[in-house]
């Protein structure tokens, strides 16, 4: 099969890099606990944010407006954040009889049914090699999947610094680098987030009770698979 070479030119490179940032943070938010950070998100941040996912070609526009019908529905903000969090609670930490859609990898990477699991220890490994540690006051599992958005955030920024693009000189760039974080990137999505997302997401679409979490949940699918296909198209070359 013949493969077919694209012109991409650094301004569509920066675009891209930008508008995956935006939406990795976004979604990183959505599935940690519901706090002032969520509300912010849901009092008009992500709906400023919808150009940056018009960069990577997503329409979230169907997404956020039925969340902002669904917030309609209550009289307090107070009482939207108490609801997520109940919410949140039911769906990743605890239920009778049991959990419906645990945020963890290792429980759809491994057939142990265990946290904290082989899998767990390689992403941190993953972490250590990007240069993170897991912080002190960080009192979850590192493979949550918040967790892992937020890795690949931090990737995206990485590379958007090796490119040089927070430099005057946008041509300055540690090609080095460049190699080393994008390599990560494909690593973790080819081995961890990326082959276990679609289950844990279907699991929270079909079992939760609040609009929110199903729509962040479809929003975040789309956006996983649009960046995996994004990553086998046919190799490009920049326009410098």
């Amino acid at each position: 099969m013949m493969s077919v070479e694209t012109q991409v030119t650094k301004e569509d490179l920066l675009a891209g890099l930008t508008g995956k940032l935006v939406v990795y943070s976004d979604l990183t938010q959505c599935f940690y606990y519901p706090a002032e950070p969520t509300m912010a998100l849901l009092q008009g941040e992500m709906e400023t944010h919808i150009p940056f996912y018009e960069l990577l070609d997503l329409d979230p526009k169907p997404h956020f407006d039925t969340i902002k019908r669904w917030m309609k529905s209550y009289k307090k903000e107070g009482d939207i954040c108490l609801e997520l969090q109940k919410e949140y609670t039911r769906l990743f930490i605890n239920s009778k009889p049991k959990v419906p859609a645990p945020p963890y990898g290792s429980l759809y990477l491994e057939n142990k049914g265990m946290i904290w699991g082989e899998t767990t220890t390689e992403a941190v490994k993953l972490y250590v090699e990007a240069g993170l540690k897991v912080a002190e006051d960080f009192k979850d599992i590192p493979d949550h999947f918040a967790a892992e958005l937020e890795f690949m955030w931090y990737l995206m920024r990485e590379e958007v610094k090796a490119r040089g693009f927070f430099q005057e000189n946008t041509l300055d760039e540690d090609a080095e680098r460049v190699k080393k974080v994008t390599d990560l990137q494909t690593r973790f999505l080819n081995n961890h987030l990326g082959v276990w997302y679609e289950r844990f997401l279907d699991r929270v679409i079909a079992s939760s009770r609040m609009v929110f979490y199903r729509e962040v949940s479809t929003l975040a699918k789309k956006y996983i698979t649009f960046e995996i296909q994004n990553r086998v198209k046919s190799c490009r070359t920049i326009e410098v």
